[in-house]
């Protein structure tokens, strides 16, 4: 039975020391994921706690209003392009132009104006305070054509930056002294930087956002600091030389706060339901908007709201890392079928809440073991989810490093509807990039993440590799390493790929379904299946005729998003092994 997989509670130990408050719970509510001492390459500093200061009110120098469309932009209907090779048509002679200002009586429902400081680049309001149909929550910017201010330049990246939104609730008995009831944070996800009045934040970091603050995504390192070409709006006739086109304007813009934007507290907008889980440092509840209380019950739309208290914070510091990270990977994401939802985030004085998508029917691992163990047929709708998924967070260089079943929601019992969650331990990879941390649950974690420190250095294909330890577990309800049934350790059955399909609980399971998990669980990453391999794998593609069945059963919103992101295709390798620019 899956019920002997005893890693649910169980925490990796790292070769490194490891104490209890390395233990993750982020949206899986349990001490079964793990993260040493070392931060990933990429990852420096500190990360700015989630609570704020009061936001200074800035005074903004302006020219009189352009008289131009000002363009409101919301991702599911269209993203802003920016060429930046209309200097031209949109610039005075002198280089000199006229800024939007922005309209908030005509934008009510806007909480924030971002303001194109060069005359080539759109202005924009922001609005989106929760995901909207297929939209993410956040705002992306970037050269990525899925992004919502999209600039086509190869000094960007294809994600270069996030912006988003989170309630502050409003002053209380707990002496909060904010001037404002929301705050606003930017994550920088680029190499080259993206920068904050000149400063640059550096790649996962994030910054509070106040209103009038400059947003650079690009600066040349070989311009002194008060070169002109940093700024915006500079003459052309100020310098000293033409410079040969195509010139390249700095992309500088200010982002500006309306002077009143209402925001309830969490209290206030949702009602708290039952208990759905538990760990050490939050519990997740079922809520209800309250909205719909007035709704029959069978109208109302459920969430499950994760309730974190700020004064465990303290002590684990890491714990609060790991959380703003995660909250900053699932507002970076537009919706997928296979992929859990946040929809908003609730700074308050005492608590943070973090509304999420619900899933009603409990996580997979409860649903194996209830079955003791799934039919080929049913497998393979749920792992072409799961691959579904997980390709879409590579595409988007997103690593969870703990796919598990625990972390798997069961949407639909019916329907095999499964959602992946818990990105508590995901990673936003760039280009090349390796990572070097130590993390994951015991018995699914891949052999090239137990590699000595020092030499420790994996890609994205740790995850398929956890991908078919869930793959075996179901088609047989046992996991493929394990401490209780060999003379070897757990650790050592993974470094070496040591596992077996004993009978008789393998026998009716087709030669297709082990050679796919050979396949996947290849010791070498480099020589490991890949996502795209597994689609083509002849096991995937048996019984396809119910396969397609399952999959129009999902619904017309779930197959336009299959469709839309099997076009796309990975970006980048696999398992990184080498990098040229």
């Amino acid at each position: 039975m899956i019920g002997s997989t005893s890693s649910r509670n169980t925490v990796l130990q790292s070769e490194a020391s490891t104490t209890s408050e390395q233990a993750s719970v982020y949206f899986s509510c349990d001490t079964s994921s793990y993260r040493d001492n070392q931060d990933d390459h990429g990852l420096h500093g500190p990360v700015p706690d989630i609570t704020t200061s009061s936001m200074n009110k800035r005074r903004m120098e302006t020219n009189p209003v352009l008289e131009r469309k000002q363009s409101k932009v919301t991702h599911d209907e269209h993203a802003i392009a920016v060429n930046g090779r209309d200097q031209e048509a949109t610039q005075e002679s002198d280089g000199s132009f006229e800024c939007d200002l922005p309209e908030w009586d005509k934008h009510s429902d806007a909480w924030a104006f971002i303001q194109s400081l060069t005359g080539n680049y759109e202005s924009g309001y922001l609005t989106r305070q929760s995901s909207e149909q297929n939209s993410r929550t956040g705002y992306l910017f970037g050269r990525s054509v899925d992004c919502d201010f999209v600039v086509t330049r190869p000094e960007i990246s294809q994600r270069h930056c996030l912006i988003y939104f989170v309630k502050n609730g409003k002053p209380d008995q707990y002496g909060s002294d904010r001037s404002r009831e929301f705050s606003v944070y930017l994550e920088d996800q680029s190499l080259n930087g993206t920068y904050v009045n000149g400063e640059k934040i550096g790649k996962g970091q994030r910054v509070l956002l106040n209103d009038g603050d400059r947003i650079q995504l690009y600066r040349r390192a070989q311009y002194d600091e008060d070169d002109p070409r940093h700024l915006c709006n500079f003459s052309l006739s100020a310098l000293t030389y033409q410079p040969q086109p195509p010139f390249f304007l700095s992309l500088v813009y200010r982002i500006i706060f309306p002077t009143k934007f209402e925001s309830m507290t969490f209290h206030a907008e949702y009602r708290i339901g039952g208990e759905l889980g538990k760990g050490n440092f939050a519990t997740v509840y079922k809520a209800m908007s309250r909205a719909d209380e007035a709704k029959p019950s069978e109208s109302r739309t459920y969430v499950a709201v994760k309730a974190l208290s700020k004064a465990k914070f303290g002590r684990k510091p890491r714990m609060l890392k790991s959380l703003v990270q995660e909250i900053s990977i699932l507002m970076s994401l537009e919706s997928h079928p296979c992929v859990i939802k946040i929809n908003k985030v609730f700074d308050e004085p005492r608590w943070i809440f973090v509304v999420l998508e619900f899933a009603s029917h409990g996580d997979l691992f409860d649903f194996v073991t209830e079955k003791l163990s799934l039919t080929e047929e049913e497998t393979r709708f749920i792992f072409f989810q799961l691959f579904e998924g997980t390709s879409f967070l590579h595409s988007r260089n997103i690593v969870h490093r703990d796919l598990k079943l625990e972390n798997v929601l069961v949407v639909d019992k019916e329907k095999l509807q499964i959602k992946i969650t818990d990105f508590g331990l995901a990673k936003m990879m760039q280009r090349c990039e390796l990572l070097d941390s130590q993390c994951g649950t015991p018995n699914y974690v891949a052999p090239e993440i137990l590699d000595p420190t020092g030499i420790r250095a994996y890609g994205n294909a740790c995850d398929i590799w956890s991908l078919g330890v869930m793959l075996y577990i179901c088609l047989c309800g046992f996991p493929p390493f394990t401490d209780e049934v060999n003379s070897h350790s757990m650790r050592e059955q993974i470094r070496q790929g040591l596992y077996s399909f004993p009978s008789p609980s393998w026998d009716n399971i087709s030669d297709d379904a082990k050679n796919l998990i050979d396949m996947i669980l290849t010791v070498d990453p480099s020589l490991r299946i890949t996502l795209a391999q597994i689609d083509m794998h002849s096991w995937m593609q048996t019984d396809s005729d119910l396969l397609q069945a399952r999959i129009s059963r999902l619904g017309e919103d779930a197959l336009t998003l299959f469709e839309k992101y099997q076009s796309m295709p990975l970006q980048g390798p696999t398992q990184p092994t080498s990098c040229s620019f």
